[in-house]
C-alpha cells in the first residue's frame, strides 16, 4: 500500500469517485494502490481530478527544484 495513493484516493473522494474521474474501473484504482504507483499515462488525469501537483504524484520525473537555464547553460 502507498501513502501517496491513500492521499490521492482521499482527495478524490474515494476509490469510486477517483475511478469515475479518470475513467477507469474501481478495480484499476485498487491495483494502483496495491502496486503503490499510478500509471504514468494517468498522472495528468489524476492531478486534475485531485488538485495534487504532478510533481508530487511523480517526483522522479517532475522535480520542483529545477532552476532555469542562464547564459546558455542547460537546466
Amino acid at each position: 500500500m502507498s501513502i501517496l495513493l491513500d492521499k490521492v484516493i482521499c482527495a478524490a473522494g474515494g476509490v469510486t469517485a477517483l475511478a469515475r474521474a479518470v475513467e477507469v474501473s474501481p478495480a484499476s484504482i485498487c491495483g494502483w494502490r496495491r502496486r503503490g504507483r499510478i500509471p504514468f499515462n494517468r498522472i495528468p488525469d489524476v492531478s486534475k481530478a485531485t488538485g495534487i501537483k504532478i510533481s508530487e504524484l511523480c517526483p522522479e520525473f517532475f522535480a520542483e527544484d529545477v532552476r532555469p537555464a542562464t547564459n546558455g547553460e542547460l537546466a
